[in-house]
């Protein structure tokens, strides 16, 4: 869905721990055009896999991706739109074990009607959202928890 996107994807997930080749993915759609909207929560539930995605950031600012917190408070929605065409809303977060190993569902849905109502869901969660500057840093400490939990990332 990543790669076939032209226009706009919008992407809604409480753990962002994306593997290589789908950052790459998200990169790629963002540097041929494609508008790029990453949605995490504004408080998480698990500071270290908050502090793992904070310090991750950059990967997606410095290739043109928006990067929003929800600030309302905990985001779990686990959705992706890409073009008001297609949706995928379900049970799957952006991280390996989800991706992998996971028994975990989600619905693709094409051309319906609910595809409207979809929109419309990420429209608000970003007019509620902050967005992430592109000069946005993590701070030393939780780039050292960071590092030292990368090792383990796929367990996250």
């Amino acid at each position: 869905m990543l790669n076939a996107a032209t226009k706009r994807v919008d992407i809604s997930t409480p753990y962002l721990i994306c593997t290589y080749p789908l950052i790459r993915a998200l990169q790629g759609a963002a540097k041929r055009g494609v508008e790029v909207n990453l949605i995490v929560p504004g408080i998480p539930d698990k500071k270290i896999v908050y502090w793992m995605v904070k310090c991750q950031f950059h990967l997606y600012l410095e290739a043109g991706i928006h990067v929003y917190t929800y600030t309302p408070g905990f985001n779990h929605q686990k959705g992706m739109l890409v073009d008001d065409k297609i949706a995928s809303v379900g049970t799957i977060n952006f991280d390996f074990r989800s991706l992998t190993h996971h028994f975990e569902d989600a619905m693709v849905i094409y051309d319906a009607p609910c595809l409207k109502d979809i929109k419309k869901d990420f429209e608000e969660m970003i007019s509620v959202s902050k967005e992430v500057p592109v000069d946005f840093k993590a701070n030393a400490f939780q780039r050292f928890v960071s590092g030292v939990f990368k090792i383990f990332r796929v367990l996250l």
